[in-house]
C-alpha cells in the first residue's frame, strides 16, 4: 500500500506541474529537483536499490552481510559533513569548542548511526546539517557537501529550499512538530502542497491514505488536534509527513526518546519502510546503542563533539576497538548466563531477552 502511495503522489505531483507549465518549488543547486534526478536515473531510488540487493543475495532493509555493505559504497554519497566544527560563546567573549572536526558520509539507501550520551553533540551535528542551530553558536570549519556542493556558506533562505523534499527530519519533541491550534490533518496537507504541486483534494487523499498505511484511523486523526492523540500516535504522524516527501535524506533525531519500547520500535520500523519505498540515507541519532546495533549499517561512536569511532556495525559489536565504545558495549542489558558477547546476539543485535520476547511483541496491539 505504501509503495502505491507514494508513486501516485508523486505522479500526480508531476502531472500537475506539467499542466502548470512551470517547475516545481524553488531552484535545487544541490543535484537539481528530485523528479528530474528520478528522470536521469531511470526511475526511484528506493525500487533501483532493493533490486541490486535482490541480485546480490542480500535481503532488502537488511543490517548485515558484506553485499550490502559493498553496494552501498558504490553509491554516490548524499551527504558528505568533512571536518565540521562548531563554537559558542561564553562568558568575556570567550569561545567553547562545541564539535571538533567531525566528518560523516552517507550513501543512499545507507542507514548511519551517530550515538553518544547526552551532551556529546550529536543533535548539534544534525542542527549543523539542518541550518537550525541556536543563536551564539557559529561554525569555524568544515564544510557539508550536498549535491557535489558545500553548502555551509547558503543563505539561510537559501537552505530552508533543501528541507522538506531533499532533506527530512523526524524530531526527539514529537509535540514540538505540531501546532496545537490546527488540526493534524490539515498541518500535513500544507506541508505536502508547500513542497509538491497537488490540489488539497488530492493531498487529502494522500495524508489520508498515509495515516492507514502507518496504522492510524484515517478520519480520526486528520480531524484531531494534536492533543487528542497518543504519543506513539503523534510520532506516526510526523512520519506520514517524511514519508509522503519522499527525501533524499532523512535525520531522524532521538525519534523513540518519549515513547514506550513496542511504540518505539514500530517506529523505527516504519523508518525502515520508508527507506526500502524511497532509498533514502538516513541519520538516525539516539543514545542507545544496544538499539541501533540491529538498525544501521554504520554506526559513528561521538563523545565530547569528537567521533572517537566509526565503521560497520558489525565490527562495532564484535570488534569495537575505542574505550569509551567498549564501555557503551558493557552497559548493554544483558542475561544471567548469556555466552554471547555483551549480551548481544550476534546476528540479530538483540538481547536475549528480546529474542524471547519477539513472537509476543508482534501480537501486542499498539494503535492507542
Amino acid at each position: 500500500m505504501t509503495e502505491g502511495l507514494l508513486e501516485r503522489v508523486h505522479l500526480e505531483s508531476v502531472q500537475n506541474e506539467t499542466e502548470a507549465g512551470r517547475s516545481d518549488g524553488p531552484e535545487m543547486r544541490a543535484g537539481g529537483s528530485p523528479e528530474a534526478r528520478m528522470q536521469e536515473e531511470g526511475g526511484p531510488a528506493g525500487p533501483l536499490l532493493d533490486e541490486r540487493l535482490k541480485q546480490a543475495g542480500t535481503p532488502a532493509g537488511g543490517r548485515d552481510g558484506a553485499s550490502r555493505a559493498a553496494l552501498l559504497r558504490q553509491e554516490p554519497p548524499v551527504m558528505e559533513l568533512q571536518g565540521l566544527s562548531l563554537d559558542a560563546a561564553a562568558a568575556r567573549g570567550k569561545r567553547v569548542p562545541i564539535l571538533q572536526d567531525v566528518s560523516l558520509t552517507l550513501h543512499p539507501g545507507q542507514t548511519l548511526a551517530l550515538v553518544g550520551e547526552s551532551g556529546s553533540g550529536k543533535s548539534m551535528t544534525a542542527g549543523a546539517i539542518l541550518g537550525l542551530l541556536p543563536q551564539g553558536i557559529g561554525i569555524t570549519g568544515g564544510q557539508l557537501i550536498y549535491g557535489g556542493e558545500n553548502v555551509l556558506p547558503w543563505s539561510a533562505k537559501k537552505r530552508r529550499s533543501l528541507c522538506g523534499r531533499e532533506i527530512g527530519c523526524v524530531f526527539q519533541d514529537y509535540r514540538g512538530s505540531f501546532s496545537p491550534f490546527w488540526r493534524v490533518g490539515d498541518q500535513l496537507v500544507e506541508t505536502i502542497r508547500t513542497h509538491r504541486r497537488l490540489t488539497a483534494r488530492q493531498a487529502k487523499a494522500a495524508v489520508l491514505e498515509g495515516f492507514e498505511g502507518l496504522g492510524l484511523p484515517p478520519e480520526r486523526t486528520f480531524s484531531s488536534y494534536p492533543f487528542e492523540l497518543s504519543g506513539g500516535q503523534l510520532q506516526r504522524a510526523a512520519m506520514a509527513s517524511a514519508l509522503l516527501l519522499q527525501p533524499r535524506l532523512l535525520i531522524a533525531d532521538e525519534p523513540t526518546t518519549a515513547l514506550d519500547v513496542l511504540s518505539g520500535e514500530k517506529v523505527l520500523d516504519l523508518l525502515e519502510q520508508l527507506q526500502r519505498v524511497t532509498g533514502c540515507a538516513v541519520l538516525l541519532i539516539s543514545h542507545d546503542l544496544r538499539q541501533v546495533l540491529k538498525r544501521a549499517d554504520r554506526i559513528a561512536v561521538m563523545r565530547e563533539g569528537r567521533i572517537v569511532e566509526s565503521c560497520r556495525a558489525e565490527d562495532i559489536r564484535d570488534r569495537a576497538q575505542h574505550p569509551y565504545t567498549r564501555q557503551l558495549l558493557e552497559a548493554c542489558p544483558r542475561l544471567p548466563g548469556d555466552g554471547h558477547s555483551h549480551g548481544l546476539h550476534p546476528e540479530t543485535g538483540c538481547d536475549g531477552g528480546e529474542l524471547h520476547h519477539s513472537d509476543r511483541k508482534e501480537a501486542v496491539s499498539w494503535g492507542v
